[in-house]
């Protein structure tokens, strides 16, 4: 409270380091304090929204060059993935693969099918799987007690 008034709790700013879980000082203090530090060190702030925009964009929206980085460093890192993707995708549309109609866990009947490969060396090998079943498939908490239930089939899935 640097102002000294007695002011609501909405006054002021939360923070969860605080006793009471807000600042010690009111929010119109606060942006006060704030403008006059950034005008007393314009130059070291100015240079550092420089670099930060950069790197990450006005407001936190990527610039198309940070977009273009990150795409860039997933493919680097996912080079064998994004490999047996395009062989998929090309098997597919030259006929050589044919996408089944129906999901090969759930045998839900869809023509939105996600291919799943357990191995990218084998970009060939996949199993077609509805949205659902696919997510089941990569969602962290007991991936394998889902499948086992799932690959019973849609009657087990929904008495178990």
């Amino acid at each position: 409270m640097k102002c000294g008034a007695v002011q609501p709790l909405s006054e002021y700013y939360k923070h969860r380091m605080m006793r009471d879980g807000h600042l010690n000082k009111c929010k119109r203090c606060t942006r006060t304090e704030n403008a006059a530090n950034r005008s007393a060190k314009l130059s070291y702030y100015q240079a550092y929204d420089r670099v930060r925009y950069a790197h990450h964009g006005h407001r936190g929206e990527p610039t198309r060059e940070a977009k273009r980085r990150k795409s860039r460093a997933w493919y680097a890192r996912n080079r064998e993935k994004c490999a047996a993707v395009t062989k998929l995708n090309r098997a597919v549309r030259a006929g050589k693969l044919v996408v089944p109609n129906r999901c090969s866990l759930c045998r839900r009947k869809t023509s939105d099918l996600q291919a799943h490969h357990a191995d990218y060396a084998k970009p060939l090998d996949v199993q077609w799987f509805c949205v659902k079943c696919h997510n089941a498939t990569h969602r962290k908490n007991d991936v394998r007690a889902d499948l086992a239930v799932l690959a019973q089939g849609p009657l087990a899935a929904a008495s178990g």
